[in-house]
């Protein structure tokens, strides 16, 4: 019995050692999977962060989008607008050629027509029919009106004088009163420019 109650110790010693070595691994098992129970729960909270985090971040792209989209839509609206300004400012340059060529001509009619104006006048000086409207017609205002009278009647006097034999020199600077000389000197810088004789 002796050897029996050393074999059961010992059987008892083998068993509570196996009973221990086989629930060691199931406390290890149950630790283990608490802990990977805790990992996926973590795991599955950081995953709906992660897709909260990419629906935000979809729908701020969406938005970006549709901001980029009507940015797009305002920019080609502003090239249309520039294109069509682009045109406006060609038609405007031509309108602006046509009429600058016609005002070019008309200036050239009006100049035409003073200078036939200025052709006439120095015809009728030169003539001596000078009436009182024709000098109205040339004045600039009334006070130049009445001087150039004053000057033609005076003119008229000396003209008289110059009939009668007695030569005049007359210094003066008006165009239209030295139309009345017989002969004409016209002086510039000192010098003789124009010596003209009426026949």
């Amino acid at each position: 019995m002796k050897c029996s109650a050393s074999l059961r110790k010992r059987l008892v010693c083998l068993l509570l050692t196996g009973f221990l070595v086989s629930i060691t691994p199931l406390f290890v098992s149950a630790e283990s999977l608490e802990e990977i129970q805790a990992q996926q729960e973590q795991l599955q909270a950081e995953n709906q962060k992660l897709q909260s985090m990419l629906d935000s971040l979809r729908e701020d792209e969406a938005q970006k989008q549709e901001y980029l989209d009507t940015l797009q839509q305002q920019i080609d609206v502003v090239q249309e607008q520039i294109l069509t300004t682009r045109e406006n400012i060609t038609d405007l340059n031509g309108s602006i050629q046509e009429l600058t060529m016609k005002l070019d001509k008309s200036q050239k009619a009006v100049q035409d027509t003073i200078d036939q104006f200025k052709e006439r006048l120095v015809a009728i000086y030169t003539a001596g029919n000078v009436s009182t409207l024709e000098v109205l017609l040339d004045s600039h205002s009334l006070s130049d009106f009445t001087t150039r009278m004053a000057m033609l009647d005076s003119m008229e006097a000396l003209m008289e004088l110059n009939k009668g034999g007695v030569t005049l020199l007359i210094v003066i600077h008006d165009v239209d009163v030295a139309n009345y000389c017989a002969r004409q000197i016209v002086l510039a810088d000192g010098r003789v420019e124009r010596d003209w004789k009426r026949e």
